[in-house]
């Protein structure tokens, strides 16, 4: 009930603000830009009157002392609706499944399985600035997590994001994106807030493939910083469709050892 009624109240925010939406004939934005599947955020965001889904699958495994634990994503899937010449809403929502086996000891190979829908987000993204030369282009965003998923993934109340993202063309066919911001997130049985930072890099190896690398992380209070390396490609099949592969790894005792995954990007032209 709860989810079908932050589904409802989504619609009736998008509506109106589509409605007073500007037609706008720049060509500005109009190239295909995701934010997936690494996770730094460009400014760049999606025009007036289009919708444009990026979804995908991400396995990741992490073998702690004791455990083996391994996580799936299928889909995550982040829906974007341009509704302003410079901003746009977002939502957010992914299935998950994890599996925690036990290793060593008397409950060895016993596995405990949870599956089912993580938090929705709402949010937004704002371009504040289109940079020049070393000035970079900057945007805002924020979102709000809704605790409407399944119990064992969903937090005990609603839980605030934002941040600022950055980008810089460096050449033609090289740019340079990264990321500052303010999180919460689940450790063990409480949600605490910290830091959350990413950059990569982009180089387009021919008009319709381009290779990424990307080190991110966060840092939240009184833990450990996760950090991580990662790494893939993106393919242009049409103007309007993205696909992409990537691989990561851990670069701390905090971050999973290994994550790989897949998706597409699918804009709507209006």
């Amino acid at each position: 009930m709860k989810l079908i009624f932050t589904i409802i109240l989504f619609f009736v925010l998008i509506v109106p603000c589509s409605l007073q939406a500007q037609r706008s004939d720049t060509t500005e934005n109009t190239k295909l830009q995701a934010d997936r599947p690494d996770l730094s955020q460009g400014p760049a965001i999606v025009l007036p009157g289009n919708l444009q889904i990026e979804t995908g699958y991400l396995y990741q495994k992490d073998n702690s002392t004791g455990h083996k634990q391994k996580e799936y994503s299928y889909p995550t899937t982040l829906f974007r609706f341009g509704i302003l010449k410079n901003a746009e809403l977002r939502l957010n929502v992914d299935y998950r499944e994890t599996k925690d086996i036990q290793v060593g000891g008397d409950q060895d190979g016993m596995t405990e399985d949870e599956k089912g829908f993580s938090d929705v987000q709402i949010g937004t993204k704002i371009k504040l600035y289109r940079g020049q030369g070393f000035i970079p282009t900057i945007g805002l965003f924020g979102t709000i997590t809704l605790p409407v998923g399944n119990t064992s993934f969903h937090s005990p109340h609603i839980v605030p994001g934002f941040g600022l993202s950055f980008s810089n063309e460096i050449s033609k066919r090289i740019e340079l994106q990264y990321n500052v911001g303010y999180l919460k997130a689940k450790v063990q049985e409480t949600y605490q807030g910290g830091a959350a930072y990413a950059v990569s890099g982009t180089i387009e190896l021919t008009n319709n493939l381009s290779f990424f690398g990307e080190v991110y992380g966060q840092k939240l209070n009184n833990n450990p910083a996760d950090n991580r390396l990662d790494s893939g490609f993106m393919f242009k099949v049409l103007p309007n469709l993205l696909f992409d592969v990537i691989g990561g790894i851990g670069l701390t005792e905090e971050a999973p050892d290994m994550y790989a995954g897949g998706g597409v990007t699918w804009r709507i032209p209006r």
